[in-house]
Parts: C-alpha cells; structure tokens; sequence
C-alpha cells in the first residue's frame, strides 16, 4: 500500500460575512483529477458576533462524484455543547450539501467537517465555502488559523 499525497492549509486571516451566500475561503481550494481518491478534514474556529446568523459551511466538489461521504459537526465552545449538523439517511452527507446552524449563543465555536470521495469524470477542485446559516447585520467570523487537510489515496 503506497503513501497518499498530503496538502495541508492554513487561514492567515479572518473571513467576515454578514448574509448567507457562499464565499470560497481563501486558499481553502485543491485541485482533484478525474477518478481519483481523496479524503478531507477541516478544523473551523468561527466566531458568532451575533448569535442570529450562525454558520454554514460546504464542501464543494466538481459535478456528480462517484461517492461523497461527510460527517459535520459544530462545538458550542460557550456551552460545550455539540450541535449536530443533519445528516442524510445512512448517517452521513451523502452528495455535497450546506451544512448550518443558527446557534443562540454569542461567541467562540467550532466547526469539524471530515469526508472522502471518489471524483466522477470532471476534473477540478475541492473548495470549502462559508457563509451566515441565515443573514445577519452582526458579523459570524471564520476565524484565522482554521486549517484544512486533504489526502490524495
């Protein structure tokens, strides 16, 4: 069995969102081949100014892979409470998905977010996305330092 190919990325700088459209987080994006193999994990400190516009997140993948597994969860770090993202039927994201919560809780949390695929036939890119789970004046924060880990198999 052959050692898979690691990239690894850090946030240097927060990333701020006052509505809920999807924005690529910088430097959270890597390229994966038609076919291939690849497992991801993320490490997401966020910061709630407001507790009304949560977080959500996705993982965004090239069109129809050939298998998508996610499992997501958010730690209320006020609480130390975790808050379950859904989950699809078999216990896990199925396809790519948002995944959100709108905690009530100010403050500091985080988010993990781990899964493998299987690419279908279009090349491209694994990217995470971050937006508020729904709009809000007072900022949710992507905190700097989050990371992200992907595996080539």
């Amino acid at each position: 069995m052959g050692i898979g190919v690691f990239r690894n990325f850090q946030l240097a700088a927060l990333v701020s969102k006052v509505n809920s459209t999807l924005l690529d987080v910088p430097g959270f994006t890597t390229p994966i081949a038609a076919g291939q193999k690849m497992k991801f994990r993320f490490y997401l400190p966020i910061n709630l100014l407001g507790a009304a516009g949560g977080a959500k997140f996705r993982v965004d993948v090239p069109a129809a892979p050939s298998v998508f597994i996610q499992t997501s969860i958010l730690i209320d770090q006020v609480t130390a409470t975790p808050v379950f993202f859904p989950l699809g039927a078999a216990g896990t994201i199925a396809a790519p998905a948002d995944v959100g919560a709108t905690l009530t809780v100010v403050g500091r949390h985080i988010a993990i977010i781990e899964g493998s695929l299987v690419n279908g036939v279009t090349a491209g890119n694994l990217k995470l996305q971050f937006a508020q789970n729904v709009t809000n004046a007072t900022a949710s924060e992507l905190s700097a330092g989050a990371w992200m880990e992907t595996w080539i198999l």
